[in-house]
């Protein structure tokens, strides 16, 4: 689409005559005192000669004013001619003279709602405030910051959502407790919305429990999670957020485990993963909990082992690796090999499947390379000494 700009002296009349014929019916109310204010620059000739007015045309012609308001405004109050820049956008509709609202800046910053207004998305997707917020933290990947994302992004992304958001009003329906005002907080939210986009079934009952409060027993998730949210009043700031977020993912992971709980319990030093997600974060409902290497293997050496593959150059530990290990802390080693999925897990004779925490660890690395393992809170550092 072309773009057109010229210089022109803006008189009263004109300038009154395009806020009257070239309004954008999404745009924010038009702030008089901001008016007033421009209206003093121009009249002790202060205000910046070919300060920008940004006009859009529609196809059939007509032009809305997508920059310039307060502007165009104070030229007609204050009376008096100033010199403009007018540049002219030709555009598709009114959605993509949207788009073009939401990213300007001057004079007075826009909301997030203004921009969302502008775009239609106030009336396309339902209690959209709380969502803008909501998938705002979900473009982060759920690390509430308080840098301030793209705008563009955001509001692309809201659309996206819009079947979670229509879903969530449905299910919190009929609520005749708080549940429901509780899980509108954004960080709450963000993990509702993104569990109905993965795990629609299992969501929708989960959350219309929590959304209901009705004879829930003390071991259910929703019902600790209802607990938590009542307890801990405070839904601003990002770490209240992450708090929310934390909060809400755990109750979910215990519920997507089909355990149960009765205490929330949320600190500094939680890791968030949404399971059913791609947040899971690698989870593997099948995997064992990592051990000492030690403890849980007792393997021969290599030389003892016969078909070993022929070495190749700077190998890597991959699937069928068969990997020689040394535990620092003693020197001892053994050797294991990682089996693929399918194969048959044998951890007495040293075969073990690349999905679980040890094989993890390992895979990628090459000799003389360091990892780590947790063990009963306690950290075990090993090196491979060989792999072939």
């Amino acid at each position: 689409m072309s773009v057109t700009s010229t210089v022109e002296l803006m008189t009263p009349e004109k300038a009154r005559h395009l806020r009257d014929t070239a309004h954008f019916e999404r745009q924010r109310t038009i702030n008089l005192k901001n008016v007033q204010r421009l209206a003093t620059e121009i009249l002790a000739g202060r205000l910046t000669d070919g300060t920008q007015i940004y006009l859009c045309e529609l196809p059939n012609g007509e032009l809305r004013i997508a920059n310039g308001n307060h502007t165009l405004e104070a030229v007609y109050i204050a009376g008096k001619p100033q010199l403009l820049t007018m540049t002219t956008k030709k555009v598709r509709d009114l959605n993509e003279i949207g788009s073009i609202y939401a990213v300007f800046d001057t004079q007075k910053g826009r909301t997030w709602l203004d921009s969302a207004k502008a775009m239609g998305i106030d009336q396309e997707v339902p209690n959209s405030q709380k969502i803008l917020s909501a998938v705002r933290i979900i473009q982060s990947g759920f690390q509430i910051s308080t840098g301030r994302a793209s705008v563009h992004e955001t509001l692309s992304n809201v659309h996206s959502y819009q079947g979670e958001a229509v879903r969530f009003e449905e299910l919190k329906k009929g609520s005749l407790s708080d549940s429901a005002r509780l899980m509108a907080r954004a960080g709450i939210l963000a993990v509702i919305l993104e569990t109905l986009r993965h795990q629609p079934s299992l969501a929708s009952e989960f959350w219309t429990e929590v959304a209901g409060d009705d004879g829930l027993s003390n071991d259910n998730p929703a019902k600790a999670l209802l607990n938590w949210l009542r307890r801990n009043p405070n839904a601003s700031g990002a770490g209240s957020q992450r708090d929310h977020v934390l909060a809400a993912a755990q109750a979910w992971n215990t519920r997507f485990k089909d355990e149960e709980r009765q205490i929330i319990r949320v600190s500094k030093t939680n890791s968030f993963f949404l399971l059913g997600t791609p947040h899971d974060a690698g989870y593997n409902p099948d995997a064992k909990a990592p051990g000492d290497l030690f403890e849980m293997y007792d393997v021969p050496t290599p030389e003892a082992r016969k078909g070993t593959p022929p070495e190749e150059v700077d190998p890597k530990v991959e699937i069928g690796s068969f990997v020689s290990v040394r535990r620092l802390a003693d020197k001892r080693q053994i050797t294991i090999q990682i089996l693929g999925n399918g194969e048959k897990e044998d951890p007495k004779n040293g075969l073990i499947l690349s999905t679980s925490p040890i094989a993890q660890a390992m895979m990628g690395l090459t000799v003389n390379d360091k990892f780590e393992l947790s063990v009963s809170g306690k950290k075990i550092e090993y090196q491979i000494l060989e792999i072939c």
